[in-house]
């Protein structure tokens, strides 16, 4: 059984996905310098036994396999607190510039929680410089270009370990929650689709051009997530520059926001006049 399933794996088309288990460590970026992006002060119980070779391949296998039906997004504050305290007193400024000098690409780490379908599992999806098996994860972590290369990877969380991951004590830690995706699909032809432009492993990171932030922008354009009317930033550049990094905020106004309001308000100064018409744009549209 153990020889059919690993054929099965292997023969996946267009996957190459690697289920090699060394060992490593996890950095936040390949120069050693910084925090890990993914540590935060909550604890979970996790083993740091070897984990079992054909149990990992196999439940690899079928996370791939199964379809994402609900995504959620995590912005975890990085670093110390006055990073967080600029940006919330310089709000009123930001909202008036261009939204690349919006904030946030320094200051936050950012990943996305998938629900699939099969048995309602949620896992953990991210970005980084990372190398090797995660202390402070329950279960096992599975590196889609194998642990060698590290990178991008995926692990199976629930939604209260991975709310106590984000919520870990510092300022500036939200997670979306309200959004919808358009395009179904499992979660290989979601890591495919986003192998197919870029490539992910720990040695293609780099802080202020290839980050985290990027991967996940690049997971709303592929799902094509949209927020729903619910989300307070919706229709409203402005606001959300006060909340989301600019490169997710300018990923979801691709998908959620009329071309017409989404230009005008990218206007620097004169921004804050469409306002009142995305307010009443939003009003027509519940």
């Amino acid at each position: 059984m153990g020889s059919n399933v690993g054929n099965a794996i292997a023969s996946v088309p267009g996957a190459s996905f690697d289920i090699s288990t060394d060992a490593g460590y996890n950095l936040f970026n390949k120069s050693g310098m910084g925090t890990s992006s993914s540590r935060s002060s909550n604890s979970f119980s996790g083993s740091l036994e070897e984990p079992n070779q054909f149990g990992k391949c196999l439940e690899k296998y079928e996370l791939l396999e199964d379809t994402i039906n609900f995504i959620s997004i995590g912005i975890e504050p990085l670093g110390l607190d006055f990073g967080h305290t600029v940006l919330y007193h310089t709000g009123p400024v930001r909202c008036v510039l261009p939204s690349h000098l919006g904030g946030g690409k320094f200051f936050y780490h950012l990943s996305c929680l998938l629900e699939l379908k099969k048995n309602r599992e949620s896992i953990i999806l991210e970005y980084g410089a990372y190398h090797g098996r995660e202390p402070t994860y329950k279960n096992y972590i599975h590196y889609v270009y194998g642990e060698e290369k590290g990178g991008l990877r995926f692990s199976k969380m629930s939604v209260d370990d991975y709310h106590n991951k984000i919520y870990n004590g510092k300022k500036g830690a939200c997670i979306m929650a309200d959004l919808f995706i358009e395009k179904k699909m499992t979660l290989q032809e979601l890591l495919i689709e986003c192998k197919l432009t870029q490539s992910w492993t720990a040695n293609d990171y780099n802080l202020p051009t290839h980050n985290c932030q990027d991967f996940i922008a690049k997971v709303i354009e592929v799902l094509k997530v949209e927020r729903t009317g619910n989300d307070r930033t919706k229709y409203s550049h402005a606001s959300g520059k006060l909340f989301y990094p600019p490169v997710i905020l300018n990923a979801l106004e691709k998908n959620d926001m009329p071309t017409a309001l989404r230009i005008a308000e990218s206007i620097p100064i004169v921004n804050s006049f469409f306002e009142i018409g995305a307010r009443i744009y939003k009003s027509s549209n519940k």
